[in-house]
């Protein structure tokens, strides 16, 4: 049974990991990291699997903003145990701020291969 969960967790973060980061900038613009709400909000629009939003929230959220959360008991994990499973499903890493999708970066770039800037990330492989 084990490995039919981690298979399902593999297949949900990748779910996120795709999708959640367009959402986001669509409905929201550029910025460094989300609200909670606006996580959620983009969760539900997308019809993802609520109960992997623990990795949304690590993927979009400060750790401070993290660490305040009320999360449900089964989701229970560190900030630093959900950043590390996401790394260790997709191929996209944190860049030096911290964030996973810099949306909100000063060279104007959003992440998602606007023109060949690079797409503003640390090249973790999305460059939509």
């Amino acid at each position: 049974m084990a490995i039919f969960a981690d298979l399902k967790r593999k297949r949900e973060i990748k779910k996120y990991a795709s999708k959640l980061p367009r959402r986001l900038y669509r409905d929201y613009g550029a910025s460094t990291f989300f609200t909670p709400g606006q996580i959620a909000t983009a969760v539900r629009k997308l019809k993802l699997d609520p109960a992997f939003i623990v990795y949304g929230y690590a993927m979009f959220l400060s750790e401070e903003a993290f660490a305040s959360l009320q999360l449900p008991t089964p989701n229970q994990l560190s900030y630093e145990d959900a950043r590390a499973t996401f790394v260790k499903y997709t191929s996209v890493k944190p860049s030096a701020t911290g964030n996973f999708y810099n949306f909100g970066g000063t060279s104007g770039a959003s992440g998602f291969g606007d023109g060949g800037h690079g797409g503003g990330h640390d090249g973790g492989g999305h460059g939509f």
